[in-house]
Parts: structure tokens; sequence; C-alpha cells
């Protein structure tokens, strides 16, 4: 028997730079790799002319597995305190003293290549680039033969990141991945790989808030945009890759995508305060290699979960008020055991020292070891802690015990087990509409293929923030309740930067009830400062204001087009959708047109906010009253305040209009190359018999004020 490399090579890569993969587990190999391809940048690179280098990425792992490295046999009788040689025929499908034995020495050598490639290669590469004053960013799962463990995986990392895809998601694996390797080992910052996508020119910042409100419920708190293509060339499109959101200067919205910038940069500060507030931890087990955890059972509405790991049960975990609390993490309520009866005697007296110090453990009642290592001693240090621990819970007959100051429940829900310690839902909504509240990415974007509210929430030494984000195609009233008192709640509008401090509300029992409006693909943030009596409420009527119509302005508008041979300027009596048009330049216009019309106002209640409602944009408007930028309206409600620009007497409304590159490619790809408005760098994909997108101020358009 012999170690012969399989022929992977790695990918994606440009032709120069392709050859075999590099070995994972031995991190002489890694820092050989870093040293070929960073190191030539280094250094033939001036200190003083590279200061923008900060970052060094490791992508999703997609490179297929590996089972052995130089020294392995070594290492893995250092770990695990036998030799692997008489084992090896395991391997060739063959069993040596027993199937219970051959087993527990597969697990341990899958166990062996779990660690080496955490350690060893995202470890390894960690530590040379930290020596050149570079951090680790990386992506910790992967497919295709990811080998590791997620956890482990991201837990020797610098920063860790997951990833979401628009339209193609329907779980949540890579993005809580992520988060929840950040969550135990402590990293504030959890990044994601944002709006990729297998389609160029379909969407607009208004289209992919959904998903970035989604990943927010998630726990994701830094969004890596993706992807940006340098344009050298003024061709427009200009160059294109199958993947990714076109986040570059030749994409007709790129200047006006400022909206939706702030819009993240307001939210990421607010999900990064304080601590995530977590109920649930699933812990793992120690199967390997591992892309995901259990959910089973299934989590209960209204809370949130994390996946936790062994080296984090025994390492970073202590107990404080009946809490499993986590070090720089969160504090969970609960324990859940994956569905095994397998379990190393070091995590049985971790999970026994916990629960003897208050905490509630949910699970079955471990009965061995799955590893070879000091067996079979090991099968009996583990079925002597359980027996301490669970006595005769059984699941069946017994369903709770008592430990030291803990218990463990074993045969009953995750619901029934927190109602059983008192621990109500963070997030409860109560709604005439058929909509529910749960932890996001259940199913598609929110819950159950529907969407749903999802929600996040961090607490600091003063101060709670909950993030809720209606992912459902419908706007919703609904009255939420916050497990959360005695201090004074304010909504923060991250789309406006609107901070409302006088606002409805009521406390009982513990909670603080909110009544709120959503629009399909609408958030908000719930901030709660500043400590109040348990008997205060609210002093506002309402927190979805009445208005009274000023205007209203939908008809004879003067719109001028650029270019594509649509008209240079054309009054329009109502507004329309450029794609129902009859004149095939107008149908098929890609870009920004002006709208352009005059309005009277009467004097107005100055107190009182004055509101351009616009209706309907596709995709995105700018808005100029009085030749005054006013701002960028991007997303529902599809309003801006104009308090502040408006005139007693005529006002002047100018309205910069932009839709996608969408239906423009979409006819140029049936036009000759000669005839075509456009130019992309490689043939465009589209569905046969795609549909036209909407285009233009749709409206109704109007002016009003609060009453």
């Amino acid at each position: 028997m012999g170690m012969i490399p399989i022929g992977t090579q790695n990918a994606p890569s440009s032709p120069e730079s392709r050859g075999l993969e590099v070995d994972k587990m031995a991190r002489v190999h890694v820092e050989s790799l870093f040293d070929g391809m960073v190191g030539e940048f280094l250094r033939r690179t001036p200190a003083e002319a590279r200061k923008a280098l900060k970052y060094i990425i490791a992508d999703s792992y997609e490179t297929g597995p590996q089972n052995w490295t130089d020294g392995f046999t070594e290492k893995f009788e250092a770990r695990f305190g036998y030799s692997t040689e008489r084992f090896m025929p395991v391997l060739t499908g063959r069993v040596v003293d027993s199937p219970d034995v051959s087993d527990r020495f597969l697990w341990d050598m899958r166990r062996m290549i779990v660690e080496g490639i955490a350690y060893e290669y995202v470890g390894g590469l960690r530590e040379i680039c930290n020596r050149n004053d570079l951090t680790l960013w990386l992506e910790n799962y992967g497919h295709w033969g990811f080998p590791s463990d997620f956890l482990l995986y991201g837990s020797q990392t610098d920063q860790v990141g997951g990833e979401f895809w628009i339209g193609g998601v329907s779980d949540n694996i890579e993005c809580r991945a992520a988060v929840s390797s950040a969550h135990i080992y402590g990293k504030r910052s959890i990044y994601a790989e944002s709006f990729t996508s297998g389609q160029n020119f379909t969407d607009s910042p208004a289209s992919i808030k959904k998903w970035c409100d989604w990943v927010y419920g998630v726990g994701v708190n830094h969004l890596i945009l993706h992807v940006y293509i340098h344009q050298p060339a003024e061709r427009k499109p200009g160059i294109i890759q199958w993947f990714g959101t076109d986040f570059n200067r030749h994409n007709t919205w790129f200047e006006q995508s400022t909206g939706f910038i702030d819009y993240t940069r307001r939210s990421s500060v607010l999900l990064k305060a304080g601590l995530p507030v977590v109920d649930v931890a699933y812990y793992t087990g120690e199967n390997a290699p591992m892309m995901e955890g259990p959910t089973d059972p299934e989590l209960p509405d209204g809370y949130e979960f994390d996946f936790i790991n062994s080296d984090v049960l025994i390492n970073r975990c202590t107990v404080q008020d009946g809490r499993i609390v986590v070090k720089d993490g969160p504090a969970f309520a609960v324990l859940v055991l994956p569905d095994q009866t397998t379990m190393l005697p070091e995590v049985a007296k971790a999970i026994e020292s916990l629960v003897s110090r208050g905490a509630t453990v949910i699970g079955p009642k471990p009965e061995k070891s799955p590893s070879l290592e000091n067996y079979p001693v090991s099968d009996d240090m583990v079925r002597k802690i359980a027996t301490k621990v669970w006595g005769n819970v059984d699941g069946e007959t017994l369903l709770m015990g008592e430990y030291g100051k803990g218990f463990v429940f074993d045969g009953l829900s995750i619901e029934e087990v927190l109602n059983n310690k008192g621990i109500e839902q963070d997030v409860r909504i109560s709604t005439d509409s058929k909509i529910r509240c749960a932890s996001a990415g259940s199913d598609n974007i929110g819950i159950g293929k529907k969407g749903g509210i999802v929600f996040s929430h961090r607490t600091g030494k003063e101060s709670d923030i909950y993030f809720l984000a209606n992912t459902s195609n419908e706007a919703v009233d609904f009255t939420v309740s916050l497990r959360c008192s005695g201090l004074r709640p304010s909504i923060w509008n991250a789309v406006s930067g609107e901070i409302s401090k006088d606002i409805a509300f009521t406390q009982k029992e513990g909670r603080t009830n909110i009544p709120l409006h959503l629009e399909s693909s609408e958030s908000v943030f719930v901030v709660f400062t500043g400590k109040i009596g348990g008997n205060i409420n609210g002093t506002a009527g309402s927190n979805n204001p009445l208005y009274i119509i000023l205007a209203d302005l939908n008809e004879n508008w003067t719109v001028s087009f650029d270019g594509q041979g649509a008209p240079e300027e054309t009054v329009i009596e109502k507004l329309f959708d450029w794609s129902q048009h009859k004149n095939p330049d107008i149908k098929y216009y890609s870009g920004t047109a002006v709208y352009k019309k005059s309005f009277t106002l009467e004097k107005q209640e100055e107190s009182k906010p004055i509101i351009l409602g616009l209706g309907e944009v596709a995709d995105i408007a700018t808005v100029f009253v009085n030749s005054k930028e006013a701002g960028i309206v991007w997303t529902a409600p599809w309003e801006i305040e104009i308090s502040d620009f408006v005139n007693e007497g005529q006002n002047d409304l100018k309205i910069y209009v932009t839709n996608t590159w969408y239906n423009r490619v979409l006819a140029d790809s049936k036009l000759t190359e000669k005839e075509r408005h456009t130019y992309i760098s490689q043939p465009y994909q589209f569905m046969e018999d795609a549909p036209l997108h909407k285009g233009g101020l749709l409206g109704p358009v109007n002016i009003k004020q609060q009453k």
C-alpha cells in the first residue's frame, strides 16, 4: 500500500496557474503554496506600493476529498495511541477483528483528516498570512467532497464568511455555517459572499433586498458584494461572468446604488452591536466529515439557534443562571444532542460538568464511544458518566431527570422543554394574516417558501437590538411581542436613516408589544435603550401614520430618454410600463429616463412631514425637488420625505428613473452584432421566450402629509 496523488488540480484558475492540488494536511506544503503565489507578489512589489493588500481569501472548498499525507501513520499514532498498520486492510473493505472495531478505526481516521485539514491547512494558512501582516478570510464549508468539520474548519481563520445565491437558496447551509462558527468562536463580524447569481442583469437593489434581509436574519452582519468586474473599456455593459450580480460602473443603476449601500452600512453597524441572543444550541456530534449540523428535533417558531461542536463544549463553555455561556458568544438556554448513542468520553465529561452547574440538555443517553482510542475502557467511561447524568431517563418511560443543578430531557420537543424552563419565544407576532415568524432560512426566502417575518437579536450591557424583516410578497400588519422590557423602544429605519423615538408600545409580563406595518421586503430595527418603569407605555397612537393627499401627480409628465433610438423628449398623459409600449425603442429601453412635472402646494403645517409617494418604480429613482436632490428611492414603500425641499406655491419635480439592462440585452440577442446597442463579452444566457421586465415610473404618484 502506498500514497499517490489522485490527479486533482486546482480550480478555477487560469491555465498558467493550474497544477496539482496542494496537500491540505501538511502545513509545510501549504506554506509552499502561499510562497509560490502570494510570496511572489510580496517579493516583486515594494512594501510602500502594496498598502491596499490586506486580505487573503480562501473560497468555499470544492476540490474533493483527501485521505492521506506525509507522516500520516506517525501523526495518527501520536493522536489516537495506536498504529494504523494492522488496520490498513479496512481501507480495502475488509474487516479487521470485528465490524465494530473496523468502524471505530475508520471513525478515527476520518476524525484525523478533519483535524488535519482544519489545523494544518486553515491554521497554517492563517499563520503565514499573519506573519506577512495579512488577514485570512475564509468560507468555512464546501461541496463535492468537503473533508473537514465546518465549525472546526472555521475556527482556524481570522474572519469567516458564508455565501448565498439569488433565487437558488433552498436552505441556509453556507451562511448558518459561518454564523455558528463565528458565534461560538467569538468572531464579531460575520461575512457573506452576497448576491451570487446564475444570470446577469435580472436584479436591482429592490429585488435583492429580500435576500439581504433573509441573510441578516440568519445572523450575517457584513456583506461582500459579488461581483465587481473592473471595466477597462467604455462599451456597455462590457465584461460579464455567468455568476454574480453586476456591481460595477457599467451597470445601469450603479450611480444610484448608494441608497442600497447606505442601507447595508447602517444595518451592519446595528447587527454588530453587543452579542447575539440565541436560545438553542444544536450539538453537531463528533462524526466526520461534516458540512452542516442536525436540527432535530425541529426548532419552534420565535427562537434562534446555532450549531456547536465538541471543541467549544469542552474548552469555551461555562454555565451562568442556567444558561450555557460561550466565551465572547451566546448564552444558550438548551443544548440539543443529535439522535445517536455514541459520544467521546471527554465530551461526556464536559456535558456532565455543564449539567451539574445548571445546564439543560435534550437528547438520548450515550452508550459508548465511537472511537478505537483507549477501547474498551473508553466505552466504560461513557456509560459511567451517562448513568450518573441521565439515570433512568430513556425517552419512553422517563422523559426528564435532574443532575446537580441541571436537567436532562429525552422524548420531548424543544418547545416542550423551553416551556418547562419558562423560556418564552424571543419574538412572537399576532396578526390576522397567515404569516409565520421564525428563524431565517428554513426554506427558500423566509419560511415555508412563502416568506415570513425573519429576525435577529443582539444584546449589550444597556441595550437590545431586534431586526425584523418581511420576506413575504404581501404587506402585513401585526403586533410583535419582544422578550425585552424595562427599556424604551425606538424604531430605526435603515433605508432612510430615520429614527422614531415617540412610538406606540405597551409592556406586559416582561415583554414589549409594538404594532407594526411592513410592506413586502420592508424591514425595521427596534432598538431598546434607557431604563423605564415596567408600567410605562408609548404615547403615540400608531406606528403606521395616516396621510392626507395634497396632490395627485399621475398625469401629464414630460419624459426624456437617453439614446437607443428612444425619443429625447415626449409628453405622456398617463404613467406606463416601458415594456408594454408599442414603440420598440421604448419597449426595450434600458437605462435612465428623466420624468419632469410641476405641482402647486398650499401652505402646510410645518411640523407634519410631507411625503412624495411613487407607488411602484422599475427599478430605482433619484428625486430632485426644485433642483435639489432629495434622495434615492429604491425599495418599498417607494416614498421619500421632501419637507425640506418643497415651497408654498409652485414646485418643480424631476425624477431620474432607471431599469436594468435586461430588456435591452434580451432584444439585442436577437439582432446582428452591428445592429445591437450593447456589448457583452460572452453570449447572454436567458430563458427561451423570457418575458420582459417592467420599466419606468409606474405610480400612482402623489404628495401626501401625515395627519
